[in-house]
């Protein structure tokens, strides 16, 4: 952690480098990302658009009063009110809406098809949406209510090539092994850069000739669009 003081206890950093500056290296895979855009419908877009009105007035409020606060400072503060706690549950419905909207559901129907043959991941915001996923694209789910035993299991069969495909919300992020895959849909969650990596990592392990292959479901006109253009940018810096 770069607290204050960090330096005098382990000493300067002595070397940084981005992961952007490794692909294609022996450290990690070429990569190819793919950016595909889909639209509200008009209904989700009011559901959505008053959702974050809703946050976004909480927000500034709090900003007004604490404005160099923290989100943490701020769900707190939001938490001793009742319209403090809806503002809150707004944030989180808006998130989830973006995260597993139609539009999303129906790209999934037109790409996952032409994944056939190829080991991939899909990344979803939640459980929810990873079993949705699951049932109708038969993938095999990974997440936080499969037991430790048969995970191990499900991974087994998919690098030996029985399975050519998984979904998960986090439990794939960091600490599971799956050096077979390739490709990677991204439905919905990242939180920030740090999980991005964390995601896109999975299909980076290098192989002779390999170019592995992220797919990233946006949604136009929201915060989701910004969102992706930092990571590309954190993960492209010199």
């Amino acid at each position: 952690s770069e607290a204050p003081g960090w330096e005098h206890l382990i000493g300067p950093v002595a070397y940084r480098i981005t992961p952007g500056a490794l692909l294609g290296t022996e450290y990690l895979a070429d990569l190819a990302l793919v950016t595909l855009t889909v639209d509200l419908t008009p209904q989700e877009r009011t559901a959505w658009e008053q959702r974050r009105r809703l946050y976004r007035e909480a927000w500034d409020r709090w900003g007004a009063l604490a404005p160099r606060g923290s989100w943490t400072d701020f769900v707190g503060w939001a938490a001793r009110t009742p319209q403090g706690r809806l503002a809150i549950t707004a944030h989180r419905q808006a998130r989830t809406q973006l995260g597993w909207c139609q539009g999303k559901q129906a790209l999934l129907r037109e790409l996952l098809p032409s994944l056939s043959g190829r080991r991939h991941l899909v990344f979803t915001a939640d459980n929810r949406a990873a079993l949705a996923v699951s049932r109708e694209h038969l993938l095999a789910p990974i997440t936080c209510e499969i037991g430790a035993k048969e995970r191990d299991a499900v991974l087994e069969r998919f690098r030996e090539g029985s399975l050519w495909g998984l979904v998960s919300s986090r439990v794939l992020n960091e600490g599971l092994d799956v050096p077979d895959a390739d490709v990677a849909v991204l439905v919905g969650g990242s939180q920030g850069t740090r999980e991005y990596l964390q995601r896109i990592g999975r299909v980076l392990r290098p192989r002779p000739g390999k170019q592995a292959v992220i797919y990233e479901l946006v949604v136009r006109q929201t915060p989701e669009e910004r969102a992706v253009q930092s990571r590309h940018t954190a993960l492209k810096a010199p």
